[in-house]
């Protein structure tokens, strides 16, 4: 399965249907009957075809203002619901854990404002399991860039019916530093009340270059003592913050890995690992 992330670039105040419709011309569905009080409700069956994984997302920040499309704000936000039923045309859906929090989705690691009318680049991979997103603010704000990773890895180990693989990590306003957000427990596992961290679990190189000067690509795997390891942020690759910046490129081969060395805001999902992303064409 390829990972080649394709580059774009819009107004800070477009990236939000940037968002939708990736998902949507990959095969996701918004199932949301009433925009008003559902927001967006994303819907897929999965690469494999048997998933019912689901999301909601919503444009506005914690408390439902705010708007990354109509202000200068950055802070969009979502929750795993693990379930939705939609309402007759108009009317309200019945949403699965409807105290479910919100969660930050950043769309440039900063509290402070950036005009909606900032043009912003992007680059991007998405599937019928997850979208992965590096969202970069231009180098004369000094904010740096955010990864957001949602849906259900490509690679999982564990038996997750439905939605209960689905994850969130961000490398700004994670609930919890080096760990990601998954909708529930495998099915040997009791069942949680709401979505639960798990953490990352990555072995970094101690030394990047090594004296040949190779640079090792790590792979995120996540899980607990409980569970034991679930799955693997398939996509993306850690290496150590240092002899790095952000935007680096480390050749293997044929292939190009852009380096992202993410804005600080708040807790991060990787930890302080720098993150690699297959492109081509850089």
């Amino acid at each position: 399965m390829g990972y080649i992330f394709t580059t774009g670039a819009c107004l800070k105040s477009d990236l939000y249907s940037v968002i939708r419709n990736s998902l949507i011309n990959a095969g996701w569905e918004n199932k949301s009957s009433n925009a008003t009080s559902d927001y967006d409700v994303f819907y897929s069956t999965g690469e494999s075809g048997d998933k019912k994984l689901v999301f909601q997302m919503r444009a506005t920040d914690l408390t439902d203002k705010n708007s990354v499309i109509t202000t200068d704000y950055c802070a969009a936000s979502l929750r795993l619901i693990e379930s939705y039923t939609p309402g007759s045309t108009g009317a309200a859906g019945t949403v699965g854990r409807p105290s479910e929090p919100w969660k930050y989705f950043m769309v440039s690691p900063t509290t402070g404002l950036l005009s909606k009318d900032t043009t912003m680049n992007y680059r991007i991979n998405v599937n019928k399991n997850r979208l992965i997103i590096v969202i970069e603010s231009p180098s004369a704000t000094g904010v740096g860039c955010v990864l957001n990773y949602i849906g259900l890895p490509d690679e999982i180990y564990a038996d997750e019916p439905d939605s209960r693989g689905l994850i969130y990590a961000t490398t700004a306003r994670a609930d919890v530093a080096s760990n990601v957000l998954i909708s529930n427990s495998p099915v040997n596992i009791a069942s949680a009340t709401s979505a639960t961290v798990r953490p990352i679990i990555v072995n970094l190189s101690p030394k990047n270059p090594n004296t040949q000067g190779l640079y090792m690509l790590s792979e995120f795997y996540y899980g607990n003592t409980s569970e034991g390891t679930r799955g693997k942020l398939t996509g993306i690759y850690g290496l150590p913050n240092d002899n790095v910046l952000h935007g680096s490129i480390i050749e293997d081969g044929s292939r190009q890995y852009f380096v992202i060395v993410p804005g600080v805001l708040s807790s991060n999902s990787f930890g302080s690992a720098a993150i690699a992303i297959e492109v081509t064409g850089y």
